[in-house]
C-alpha cells in the first residue's frame, strides 16, 4: 500500500513539473510571437502618419557644355520627418540610396544627370513618394544656335 501511494505520489509529481514546464514554454513561445507580430506592426504601420517636415537638395541646377553630355554632381540632400522609419531616396523612380531607423538626414550623394530628373523620398516598401524636388540639367552651349566667333559686319 504504501508503495502504491509512493509510487502515485511520483507520478503527480512528475506531471505536475511537466505542466508547469510546459506552461512556461508555451508562455514564452506565446509572448515571444506577440513581442515580434507587435515589433513588426509598428514598423509597418506607425501610430501616426508620416509627414515631411523638411527636405532640401542644393544645387537644383546641374550645367553642362551640350545636349547628350552628362552633369555629375555632388547632390547635398536634407530631409526631416515627425517619426523615425525606413527611407530610400530615389532619382526618376530608381531607388539611389536607403536608411533605417532614421528621423533626419544630411548628406551628400554623388549623382549623375543626362536629363532633367525628378528625386523623390519615400517610405521603404511603398511607391508614394512622400516628397518630390526637380533638379533641371542646363546647357552652356544652344541646341540651335551656335555663338559667332566674328561679328556680322566688318570695316575691311
Amino acid at each position: 500500500m504504501h508503495s502504491k501511494f509512493v509510487t502515485r505520489k511520483r507520478i503527480q509529481t512528475v506531471t505536475g513539473l511537466f505542466n508547469v514546464f510546459f506552461g512556461i514554454v508555451l508562455l514564452s513561445l506565446l509572448s515571444s510571437f506577440l513581442f515580434s507580430f507587435n515589433a513588426n506592426a509598428q514598423t509597418l504601420i506607425p501610430a501616426e502618419p508620416v509627414k515631411v517636415e523638411e527636405f532640401e537638395l542644393m544645387p537644383l541646377i546641374c550645367v553642362t557644355t551640350k545636349v547628350g553630355d552628362t552633369c555629375r554632381l555632388k547632390l547635398s540632400v536634407r530631409w526631416q520627418t515627425n517619426v523615425r522609419g525606413d527611407f530610400c531616396f530615389f532619382q526618376n523612380e530608381q531607388e539611389i540610396f536607403c536608411w533605417q531607423q532614421q528621423k533626419q538626414v544630411k548628406q551628400s550623394i554623388e549623382v549623375a544627370l543626362v536629363k532633367s530628373s525628378v528625386f523623390s523620398l519615400k517610405q521603404k516598401g511603398l511607391d508614394k513618394s512622400l516628397i518630390q524636388q526637380q533638379v533641371t540639367l542646363n546647357y552652356s552651349q544652344s541646341e540651335r544656335y551656335r555663338r559667332r566667333l566674328r561679328s556680322q559686319w566688318s570695316i575691311f
